[in-house]
């Protein structure tokens, strides 16, 4: 008996170590990811000084790829690309006294970034994004009695976000996070643009171990 208990301790021993060299692996990695909006705005300032927020709802759906590292055993250091495909709208506003009507969406948007982070667990990591992002808005406006205008911008903003990752084996990996995006301003069809959002984002990242 106390040879089978022997062995027990042994074996569970050699799954922790397992579980700590996984989770230790430095890798590159690709995966995928879903993102919903959980707030934020799209401030507009019109050519005669009338201001609308404009809410946002949708998701998006995009890639990622990137490199990971742990060093001294439980601090990480990772960088990252994306790309995403965009279904996020606003709702329809009216801006002004004469009936302008405005609508926003964004279509796809791309960037990188830097993860430090810790690892409090063997298998869990709580890590920091700090990036820059490249997203396209599309502005239509609808003066009343008068023909739909349209334009086009990519705008550049600056992300923060905080997340964790659970390694669900040697080679994968499940986060979640929450991220923040301010965006430059930029103007549209004679209108003034200040985006900013908030995004919850759920990934699964495959490491090539």
């Amino acid at each position: 008996m106390r040879k089978i208990n022997t062995q027990i301790f042994v074996m569970l021993l050699l799954s922790v170590a397992s579980m700590h060299s996984f989770a230790a692996q430095s890798a590159p990695y690709v995966g995928v990811q879903l993102g919903v909006n959980a707030g934020g705005d799209w401030r507009l300032t019109n050519p005669i000084g009338v201001r609308t927020q404009f809410g946002m709802t949708g998701e998006n759906l995009g890639i990622l790829g990137g490199y990971g590292a742990l060093f001294r055993e439980r601090f990480y250091l990772g960088g990252e690309g994306f790309f995403n495909i965009n279904a996020i709208r606003t709702s329809n506003k009216v801006i002004d006294t004469v009936g302008t009507t405005v609508k926003m969406r964004s279509s796809y948007s791309y960037g990188l970034g830097a993860m430090p982070g810790v690892k409090i667990t063997p298998d869990t990591l709580l890590y920091g994004r700090i990036g820059v992002v490249r997203t396209q808005f599309e502005l239509s406006q609808t003066p009343i009695f008068s023909a739909t205008s349209k334009t086009t911008n990519t705008a550049t903003g600056g992300q923060l976000g905080v997340g964790m990752a659970l390694s669900l084996g040697k080679d994968l990996d499940l986060r979640g996070e929450y991220v923040y995006s301010q965006y430059q301003s930029f103007t549209a069809c004679g209108n003034k643009i200040s985006p900013y959002t908030y995004q919850l984002v759920a990934s699964f990242a495959y490491k090539f171990v």
